[in-house]
């Protein structure tokens, strides 16, 4: 009887042992997991930090370097505008500089302005003489004050619609033109054309007139919309517009 009550004394000092060994290991275990848990922190919050700093260091050197392309850029297009403005002044110089030595020239673009002038009043005498048509249908009123109120008021507003709508026309089309040159053909190959265009045409002024017998402005704007469109075709067939 003394033995087996020995051997369950034994028994529960034992079990008491490994419950205190399992109670270290577990204390240990949770020593380690929150050394763990730690480092795994200080990791992380290492590693932010030097993410931290080396992106605000790339986006330090990003900006300088954008900023400095942006100012190297900017130099570029005043220089290459300045370039631009001084080929354009020197060819308007060169151009009236020869139109007062030759009296062709002279005639050509008075003639052409004239021209121009004349189409404005034949359109406008088109547009009149159709109000004037249209409000014809005026006179169907019995009433001679009426109808005459009638008649011009009609009259005006088809003068003005007729007048409006080309006006309109010519201005989106210009205003479109111009567009297109200014992002894709305003550049140093354009203005080299217009200078050799008005060179030419200004030096050689005498001998194209015996030759073709045409306005000399007109030779040049028929000229240049060559160049224009020869080189948007093939902006065109290239995939560049």
């Amino acid at each position: 009887m003394q033995e087996a009550l020995k051997l369950q004394r034994e028994a529960e000092d034992k079990v008491s042992a490994c419950n205190r060994r399992a109670e270290i290991l577990t204390a240990r275990e949770s020593k380690v997991s929150n050394r763990e848990d730690n480092l795994d922190r200080e990791i992380k919050n290492k590693a932010e930090n030097m993410i931290k700093s080396d992106r605000q260091r790339l986006e330090w050197e990003y900006k300088s370097k954008a900023s400095a392309i942006t100012k190297k850029y900017d130099t570029m297009t005043k220089t290459y505008y300045v370039e631009l403005v001084s080929l354009v002044i020197f060819s308007l110089i060169a151009s009236l500089s020869q139109i007062w030595k030759e009296p062709v020239i002279i005639e050509d673009v008075t003639d052409f302005f004239s021209g121009l002038w004349n189409i404005l009043l034949t359109g406008y005498g088109l547009a009149k003489y159709a109000g004037r048509n249209i409000a014809g249908v005026a006179e169907a009123i019995n009433n001679p004050t009426a109808s005459a109120i009638v008649y011009w008021v009609i009259c005006i507003l088809v003068i003005v619609a007729i007048i409006g709508a080309v006006g309109a026309g010519i201005v989106y089309i210009s205003y479109r033109y111009a567009t297109y040159m200014r992002e894709h053909q305003w550049n140093r190959n354009t203005i080299i054309a217009i200078v050799a265009i008005l060179a030419v045409t200004m030096f050689l002024a005498g001998e194209i007139r015996r030759v073709v017998p045409v306005n000399l402005v007109l030779i040049q704007i028929a000229v240049f919309l060559i160049y224009s469109g020869m080189r948007a075709l093939s902006e065109y067939r290239a995939g560049y517009i």
